[in-house]
């Protein structure tokens, strides 16, 4: 998929102006979008965007929560939460599940650091910055609105 168009527009956003060799570097997308704050983003741009994330979720592949062995199949004698407990240890990113659960920074807003490797980014690179929106809007709706990082 041709990326040129998603970086042109969120340098832009930045007023950022990235040489053409760079144009298709999905690591340099990453971190612009790692940068952004919540907001919108035009319908066009954020269908590219929703196509390119879908494309890479199919090629990740996906795992369905349910099917995960139960603790009590695996031996655990935790009671009855055994036999409803499932435990996920790998890519967070193909767990097919209802909710995950991060220990998220208090702006619920993940990394705003490009690179960093923490599980913030993963989530949020993988869900795209609707996920970032999302979380804002659950912060202003419970009275605290959550405020973006500063930039690095």
């Amino acid at each position: 998929m041709n990326i040129a168009p998603l970086i042109e527009y969120f340098a832009g956003e930045r007023g950022q102006i990235i040489p053409p060799a760079a144009l298709n570097d999905r690591r340099l997308l990453a971190a612009l979008l790692t940068l952004r704050g919540p907001g919108q983003i035009p319908e066009e741009v954020s269908a590219l965007l929703d196509a390119l994330l879908s494309e890479e979720a199919e090629a990740r592949g996906s795992i369905a929560a349910e099917e995960l062995p139960t603790l009590a199949a695996q031996g655990a004698a935790f009671g009855a939460v055994a036999e409803r407990m499932r435990l996920w240890r790998g890519d967070l990113t193909v767990l097919r599940a209802d909710a995950i659960v991060n220990a998220a920074n208090s702006q619920m807003l993940g990394c705003f650091i490009p690179g960093h490797l923490c599980i913030d980014n993963v989530i949020h690179a993988s869900a795209g910055p609707g996920l970032r929106a999302e979380c804002a809007e659950h912060m202003r709706r419970q009275g605290t609105p959550s405020q973006p990082a500063p930039p690095p």
